[in-house]
């Protein structure tokens, strides 16, 4: 079956009150309609989540509850992770390999610049930025989280809302 993760970086998050502690700032409406306009292009490919788990900045919360209403992911399979929060790249990966193997599919949503280092750990191709509701999707060719590595990465693909603008 092989493993797939998928790497969401939380959508566009909202400045405007500057006192809020960074873990606490929500989305913009941007943001929230980004995240919309990226599940339902995730959902067309027919992609399968088998579990979500993110961080637990609200604006990265907020984002994989519209992915889980969009993919139809039941509530039980959707974890809240501290060590997500503003974790480097190494932290992602050592998180990653203890992910349960009775998952094949698994989203994280986080953030920056973790998420765009983690990615550039098995893609051959430089990503610069991962932007905000953009995705990474990462398929290796392995039965167990802990063996996910470059050599064992079967395929890749990288979308953000902004290649969509153009397409209206």
């Amino acid at each position: 079956m092989g493993k797939k993760i998928f790497i969401l970086r939380h959508g566009k998050s909202d400045w405007s009150t500057p006192d809020i502690p960074d873990i606490d700032r929500p989305l913009k409406p941007r943001g929230i309609r980004d995240a919309y306009k990226m599940a339902k292009l995730l959902k067309q490919k027919k992609e399968q989540v088998d579990l979500i788990i993110s961080s637990p900045a609200t604006r990265a919360i907020h984002t994989a509850i519209i992915f889980s209403r969009i993919l139809q992911i039941p509530e039980k399979n959707i974890l809240i992770e501290y060590k997500l929060y503003m974790a480097d790249s190494v932290a992602i990966k050592e998180y990653c390999h203890k992910i349960s193997d009775e998952y094949n599919g698994v989203m994280i949503v986080g953030h920056n610049p973790g998420f765009t280092t983690f990615a550039n750990k098995f893609t051959p191709n430089e990503i610069n930025n991962i932007p905000t509701s953009g995705i990474v999707i990462l398929d290796f060719d392995c039965n167990s989280w802990k063996d996910i590595d470059q050599g064992v990465l079967t395929n890749h693909f990288f979308d953000y809302p902004k290649k969509h603008r153009l397409l209206k």
